[in-house]
């Protein structure tokens, strides 16, 4: 954006302002939107007329237009996904544009084609399921999804987005389902569902490694994590974990997973707090960690190191 002061009279009387004003001049939908402003500079209220006034209404996804979308400074995102061949392209279009005016600078609205088949498989969309809708939080740490199951209509979504902003929706976190060998063996399997209780809810001391099965690194620790959830196997009060990231999330303060594999270290004493594991990656290193940093006694075989 390029940003203008001025107090020229005649440059003022072109636009037709008077008073104090900020003017956003842009080459797509209305071409133009004033903000005039009263009494003392509020530069919140400026930054979200900005934000607003400065991006389409609807803006199309793709790869190329990502990084600008996801760059802007509003982080609530109604992601609407459509196929422009067919009959329903149309009338979605116009109930998201009218819907757009009113919540402007507050989220965006984004049209993402059906041909984005990554970001459909990516928010769980198929194409028998279009017209569908997403709003995407683009928290800091993490992305927050809350999928939108009712009937496409302007009322409907103008009440789920009023509950979001309101902070009485909650996010959809995607779990496999929990089953009992989860906690049989050496190493405990953690899923969305179990997150809280197996790690949370408790005073263990639990390190858990996040990996993805694809993942090259992930594969190579995963031999040494087995050794570590055996070396430690008799100390009940401490747990070695893992969790499919792929298919299990969970929304935890103070921790992001944005590579794999990512290990935290929930103290037993300390759960608001975890801990990113960033030193050696070899059994001894993590045996070593846990004696110094855990809660809870930590004991092992010495025979095995």
């Amino acid at each position: 954006l390029v940003y203008a002061i001025t107090t020229d009279a005649a440059i003022k009387s072109s636009l037709g302002v008077t008073g104090s004003n900020v003017v956003v001049l842009k080459s797509f939908d209305d071409k133009r939107n004033d903000m005039a402003l009263t009494g003392a500079f509020d530069a919140a209220a400026v930054e979200t007329f900005i934000a607003g006034a400065s991006v389409p209404l609807i803006q199309t996804f793709s790869q190329e237009a990502a990084k600008k979308i996801f760059s802007s400074p509003i982080k609530n995102h109604m992601l609407f996904f459509t196929d422009a061949a067919s009959d329903h392209h149309a009338p979605t279009m116009a109930t998201f544009t009218g819907i757009a005016e009113e919540f402007k600078g507050q989220a965006l609205f984004i049209n993402v084609p059906h041909s984005e088949s990554r970001v459909l498989d990516y928010f769980g969309i198929t194409a028998d399921s279009l017209p569908a809708l997403v709003l995407a939080e683009m928290a800091e740490d993490n992305m927050k999804k809350f999928p939108f199951v009712e009937e496409l209509s302007s009322d409907n979504i103008k009440g789920f987005l009023n509950s979001f902003l309101a902070g009485t929706l909650k996010a959809h976190l995607k779990s496999e389902d929990v089953e009992a060998d989860d906690t049989a063996g050496d190493v405990t399997v953690l899923k969305g569902k179990s997150f809280n209780e197996l790690v949370i809810d408790n005073t263990k001391d639990v390190l858990v490694k996040f990996y993805a099965p694809w993942c090259g690194h992930c594969k190579k620790l995963a031999p040494v994590w087995d050794e570590l959830g055996r070396r430690l196997k008799g100390n009940k009060d401490l747990v070695i974990a893992k969790m499919d990231s792929t298919a299990n999330e969970v929304d935890v303060k103070g921790m992001t997973v944005k590579g794999y594999p990512t290990i935290f270290f929930f103290k037993g004493d300390d759960k608001t707090n975890p801990l990113k594991y960033e030193s050696g990656r070899e059994a001894d290193d993590f045996v070593e960690y846990l004696k110094a940093n855990a809660h809870n006694t930590v004991s092992h075989d010495h025979d095995e190191l």
